[in-house]
């Protein structure tokens, strides 16, 4: 078991075999699960976007594992929207739209001159382009942690430190992305900024004011000015309720809610700003696709004004033309209303496109920082070279 473990490439395998699945970061939960398909070495392995949740460094072991697998004699049937995934492990590809197969051949060939023309777009939008273009310039800070520092324990008495002592400042109209390996502390450093979690030290402010620090009950009133974008919108909402509910919910929690009479009106707009059609209003979550509820999820988070948006994966589990499409979306809030994001994602190529500076984390803390061009075209520190090596693969 423990060979399997550190096989899927998760770290201190001892430790993390006495740990509970909410114990672990997304990553490391994927690759535990990982582990448990191989253990066995099954003469068949069908493996459904392994890769959705990790980081590059850590994708790039896994697809290596799947690879040296299938070299060993097993056979693989690799189902991702991940077409570097698709090039780096499958020997042929087959394309599926609307539950058909519209091409399939070698995977270079495929991908390198795909016949098709919805493969042609599937290509294209793999490449996400550079930069966010012409975004406000960034203003005065809105969102700012101080000597931030988290600890958890960890079985048999030992602890890790998953923040420590971090300092990171985002000004209003501004992009900053944090990226890092699985496990590198972005979602706990998320969390805090967030006020879903408490600091052991340090402080965060929004707007100046104290904000971490605040009883729950102060800080309620002032919740609307920071909102979450979450990996899995259909996770956080009531699936009984309507698309119309949920917005009608989270009108209702701005500083100047419109009147009831007015919120029907209001959550239409809502969705026209995300490019989506009013009849949408009376669906639920669950009857939309991926894209459609990232939409809902980011338009809920728009009802209530907030100066500063923190995105947690917000495209992972997208394949990559809906990627592509909400990445264009978030850039144009951007220009359009001048909010802030915090933007956390294993992509190197999704804070290329949105972010206008980056915090590379490990072990807790940030060990490069500056503008995405900077650190991507001149990375100075072994974890960022790592990371975009292994995206290139």
């Amino acid at each position: 078991m423990l060979a399997a473990l550190d096989e899927a490439g998760l770290p201190d395998p001892a430790v993390r075999a006495r740990q509970r699945p909410g114990e672990l970061s997304g990553g490391m939960r994927q690759r535990a699960l990982i582990a448990s398909a191989v253990v066995a070495r099954p003469p068949l392995l069908v493996a459904d976007e392994p890769t959705t949740a990790l980081d590059a460094t850590v994708a790039a072991r896994v697809l290596g594992l799947l690879g040296n697998l299938r070299d060993a004699g097993t056979a693989v049937v690799l189902v991702t929207h991940d077409l570097g995934a698709v090039a780096r492990v499958a020997d042929r590809v087959v394309v599926l739209r609307d539950g058909r197969v519209v091409e399939e051949g070698p995977t270079a060939r495929v991908l390198g001159a795909p016949r098709e023309e919805y493969t042609r777009e599937l290509v294209a939008a793999a490449r996400l382009g550079e930069g966010p273009g012409a975004v406000p310039e960034p203003g005065v800070p809105v969102l700012e942690g101080r000597g931030l520092r988290r600890v958890f324990a960890l079985p048999g008495g030992e602890s890790v430190t998953a923040v420590d002592g971090l300092d990171v400042t985002v000004r209003a109209g501004e992009a900053v992305g944090l990226v890092g390996e699985s496990g590198s502390g972005k979602t706990t450093l998320a969390r805090l900024l967030l006020a879903a979690d408490t600091p052991d030290a340090g402080e965060v402010l929004l707007d100046g004011m104290p904000w971490s620090a605040l009883p729950e009950r102060d800080r309620r009133a002032l919740r609307s000015g920071i909102r979450l974008v979450p990996q899995d919108p259909l996770g956080t909402v009531d699936p009984r309720l309507t698309v119309r509910a949920v917005l009608r919910a989270a009108l209702a929690t701005g500083p100047r809610p419109p009147a009831r009479a007015d919120r029907d009106a209001a959550a239409a707009a809502l969705l026209a700003r995300v490019h989506l059609p009013t009849e949408v209003l009376d669906r639920r979550p669950r009857t939309l696709s991926g894209g459609q509820r990232q939409r809902v999820a980011i338009a809920r988070a728009l009802a209530s004004d907030p100066r500063v948006l923190l995105l947690d994966e917000p495209v992972s589990a997208l394949d990559v033309q809906v990627q592509a499409a909400i990445l264009d979306l978030l850039v144009e809030l951007r220009r359009d209303t001048g909010v802030a994001m915090v933007l956390v994602s294993h992509d190197l190529g999704v804070v290329r496109r949105v972010c206008d500076r980056v915090l590379v984390m490990s072990g807790g803390r940030v060990v490069e920082q500056g503008t995405v061009p900077d650190v991507f075209g001149a990375p100075a520190h072994p974890v960022t070279r790592d990371l975009l090596a292994a995206r290139a693969v």
